[in-house]
């Protein structure tokens, strides 16, 4: 959607936030992370964000790479491989991140072709195999059950989805698709794997709603939408780092929030992990929560693209040019949530980080929560790192006061490029970024 096309969509509205002076203590504790002493022993390199092109790379399909996702978070060891993988058209493309700083610092691993030739994929997300106590057979296809009589715990797996609606949950050991997750009606846009449980997968819709799946029983556990769910297409999603929220945003300029503490969700899951489809005559009984517990749309005026947890604040950014952080509930409420079903919580805008050639959707920030890292493209690939615990930020001086670090990806014919996902890896000392026409660019710190 062009810039012109967006402006015909809807009225911009332009939000006057309520400015606040966060130090770095109070970011500590608004972004859940207790993590002085490695702010400390990081600042030093972290204040300096100077971050070189190391890499660049051109899949042949020439499409656009929407997603890319790396095993950062399930990586057991630090000698562990990194590995990535990023979606465009057809094509699922496995890599491994190498730790030295050659010009050959990316490593082609394989690639899945989808037999689909209408299939585009959006995105992607890394989960691990954990076997559920006395589990028996429960598959009509034998390829999971294959895999699973053969996995081991801790085996890596990558589920990817788009235009088709249909999840695929791909071995990069087997080198193929073990199973396939069918049941949104449109398109699916972003799918992410619960923090704390890595059977649990969410995932994001143009069908208006989010649908949470038990990946290794194969059911569908929970449809997060209907008579007060969203009212358009959801373009992206995340769920806290205790677990305990979903966040939910899309193109009816609407973030809501739904708690997953709910007893009725928590007795669906427990009840999903001992179905059995070949021992149950009728199927799984969904859980349907038509109501969340938080909705707001005067944070933005224009789509939503994506949304992220800052621990108990809020990073969103919209295609109208700016990303905003804000807290559900008044500045002065308590920093996790609490919300009762009927109640009227309004969201307070800490700050508006304005955006130059931001104004087209489906482009996506990162976050390094321990870190205080945020990085975002734009259309004209250029990367934006803010550094949140930047050691300028001291009592009575304001995080919103501190400008990003500006690099541009530098691609091989001299043209700009659409930056549409970036990921940090390696204690974000690397910054890997998706765009348009097939190219991946790789940064490191230096």
């Amino acid at each position: 959607m062009t810039k012109e096309e967006l402006k015909n969509d809807t009225k911009r509205k332009l939000i006057k936030p309520k400015r606040k002076i966060i130090s770095n203590n109070e970011l500590d504790k608004e972004s859940g992370s207790n993590s002085s002493k490695s702010v400390s022993d990081n600042n030093k390199n972290l204040n300096n964000l100077n971050f070189k092109q190391t890499a660049l790379i051109k899949e042949s399909h020439n499409n656009s790479i929407f997603g890319i996702s790396v095993n950062e978070h399930i990586r057991k060891n630090k000698s562990d491989p990194i590995l990535f993988v990023s979606v465009g058209g057809q094509n699922v493309t496995f890599y491994e991140c190498l730790l030295d700083t050659t010009v050959n610092n990316i490593k082609f691993l394989h690639a899945y072709k989808d037999s689909d030739p209408n299939e585009e994929f959006y995105c992607c997300t890394w989960s691990y195999y954990v076997p559920y106590q006395n589990r028996s057979s429960s598959y009509a296809d034998s390829m999971i059950e294959s895999y699973l009589e053969n996995c081991v715990a801790g085996q890596q797996i990558v589920a990817c989805a788009g235009k088709k609606g249909i999840i695929r949950i791909i071995s990069p050991n087997m080198g193929g698709v073990i199973l396939n997750l069918a049941g949104h009606g449109q398109s699916i846009n972003e799918v992410i794997f619960h923090p704390l449980y890595p059977d649990l997968l969410f995932s994001f819709s143009k069908d208006y709603t989010v649908r949470l799946w038990n990946v290794w029983n194969s059911v569908l556990v929970c449809i997060f939408g209907g008579s007060e769910g969203h009212r358009s297409e959801i373009l992206h999603g995340d769920v806290d780092m205790t677990g305990q929220f979903l966040l939910s945003c899309g193109m009816d300029h609407t973030i809501k929030i739904w708690k997953l503490d709910d007893t009725r969700l928590t007795n669906a899951i427990a009840k999903s992990r001992k179905y059995l489809h070949h021992e149950n005559e009728f199927v799984f009984d969904t859980f349907l929560q038509h109501f969340p517990d938080f909705s707001s749309n005067k944070i933005h005026g224009n789509y939503i693209d994506c949304g992220r947890w800052f621990g108990g604040l809020v990073f969103s950014k919209s295609c109208e040019g700016y990303l905003v952080l804000w807290k559900p509930g008044s500045l002065n409420s308590n920093l996790t949530p609490t919300f009762k079903i009927g109640q009227d919580v309004k969201p307070s805008i800490l700050h508006q980080f304005e955006l130059d050639d931001c104004d087209i959707w489906y482009v996506r920030f990162d976050i390094d929560v321990k870190r205080g890292l945020l990085a975002l493209g734009n259309r004209l690939g250029r990367i934006y790192i803010w550094n949140l615990r930047d050691k300028r930020i001291t009592e009575g001086n304001s995080i919103f006061d501190l400008k990003p670090q500006e690099f541009v990806v530098n691609n091989k014919n001299g043209l700009p490029v659409t930056i549409r996902q970036t990921r940090f890896t390696n204690e974000a000392k690397i910054l890997l970024c998706a765009c348009d026409g097939g190219v991946i660019a790789r940064f490191d710190r230096i």
